[in-house]
Parts: structure tokens; C-alpha cells; sequence
């Protein structure tokens, strides 16, 4: 059986020029915040779970987003 990843999921609310995005997002317990994660200048992207575009009634399993097009994120709850 495989491991759980050790870290916490944070519901967010990612908005780009087209669109927003709420879903799930984790942390890795070697990070402890949210900005910790964005600000890691070997990633590009970031990836949230549970998704739902534009509050549509239809919930995607898995969204990648660069985070260079991300206008803004907050926790959503």
C-alpha cells in the first residue's frame, strides 16, 4: 500500500483572467503555508483537486493551473 503525502488540504479560490477555480489544494508538511508553495521557484504549476470552474454544478477531479497566469488565491471556505 502506498503512503499518504504528510501536509494538509486547503480549500481555495484561484482566479485568473478567464476564469475561477475552487478546489483543493496541498500543503506538504515541509511547507507550512499556502505562499510557501507558490513562491517555490522550481514549480510552475500547481495543482488543485475536487475543482469546480466558473461555480458551474459539474466537478472536475484534477486541475493544473501555471501560476503565472494566476491573477489571485485565497482559502475559500
Amino acid at each position: 500500500m502506498k503512503n499518504k503525502p504528510k501536509g494538509q488540504r486547503i480549500r481555495v479560490k484561484v482566479k485568473t483572467s478567464g476564469s475561477l477555480y475552487i478546489g483543493n489544494f496541498f500543503v506538504p508538511e515541509l511547507r507550512t503555508r499556502l505562499s510557501d508553495v507558490l513562491n517555490d521557484k522550481e514549480r510552475d504549476f500547481i495543482s488543485i483537486t475536487d475543482v469546480i470552474i466558473n461555480n458551474s454544478d459539474q466537478k472536475i477531479a484534477f486541475v493544473c493551473l501555471n501560476k503565472h497566469l494566476i491573477e489571485s488565491i485565497e482559502p475559500y471556505e
